[in-house]
């Protein structure tokens, strides 16, 4: 029975220290869990907790944007690189069209220059035209040097100018016949007119309704280029006036240009260092 007694004291002991252990570790669990945060030093151990977690949420923002700024600027770049290659393309393709154009340019330089060779070297017109007479209805050719030696033919009007007068110059092919003719209707005074001709009887056949008005100078045609510079020079030659007005034969006066060039002259005092 003492036996018995002893033996449920130490139990009951036992079940003492086990209810005293076990309300222990209730109370290290209920400070450390529970409590914690009115401990000062937890507590500002959860605001640096939060606040790294803020600055992470900021940071991945941050990270976002940057990772949006990127992408936008790669893409601006691909565009770049686009207008680059294009600008590129079109810079080659330029580069091409203007060599071509060069080479297109010199081609025809050189030809200028042969043709320019040859009708320098050649010689004017048939040599039998020297001696051309009135068997097929043809004038008399005489040679003449005007920047390049030349084949002319010329035809005066029964009047002759005045030595102060003002003679019209021009050149022209028979094609431009029209212009004449309405230069004529504008133009009062003498007119020096130089034709280039390829067809000679034909247009001797177009310029006799205009022989007792115009003083004609006609050239016979050789190959190669219009020459224009000769063609006015043999106008100019051959003007029987002191004063000269050269122009294209497209070029059309005022109806009183001839009077009023008459009226003006007298007064310039230019006939005296005539």
């Amino acid at each position: 029975r003492d036996g018995l007694m002893v033996s449920s004291v130490t139990v009951r002991i036992l079940a003492l220290a086990v209810l005293a252990e076990t309300c222990l570790l209730y109370a290290v669990f209920f400070r450390v869990y529970v409590t914690a945060p009115s401990d000062p030093v937890d507590a500002s151990m959860m605001v640096s907790i939060q606040k790294a977690k803020d600055q992470k949420e900021a940071a991945e923002i941050s990270l976002a944007r940057a990772n949006t700024e990127i992408a936008q600027m790669q893409a601006e770049k691909l565009k770049l690189a686009s207008h680059l290659e294009r600008a590129e393309k079109e810079l080659r393709s330029h580069n091409v069209d203007a060599q071509d154009t060069h080479k297109e340019c010199d081609a025809k330089v050189s030809v200028l220059k042969q043709l320019l060779d040859e009708a320098h070297a050649m010689t004017p017109v048939p040599c039998d035209i020297h001696k051309a007479r009135d068997a097929n209805g043809l004038p008399f050719f005489t040679a003449e040097d005007h920047g390049s030696r030349i084949m002319v033919w010329k035809s005066l009007t029964p009047v002759t100018p005045e030595p102060d007068d003002v003679t019209w110059v021009t050149q022209f092919t028979t094609d431009r016949i029209g212009m004449l003719e309405l230069l004529l209707s504008r133009w009062k005074g003498p007119v020096s007119a130089t034709i280039w001709s390829t067809d000679i009887k034909s247009d001797l056949e177009k310029i006799k309704p205009f022989l007792n008005r115009v003083d004609f100078q006609i050239v016979a045609a050789y190959r190669g280029l219009y020459p224009v510079n000769s063609l006015r020079n043999v106008a100019l030659a051959h003007a029987r006036s002191s004063f000269v007005f050269a122009a294209d034969v497209d070029f059309l006066p005022n109806e009183d240009s001839y009077s009023y060039l008459m009226r003006t002259l007298p007064g310039l005092g230019l006939a005296e260092n005539r």
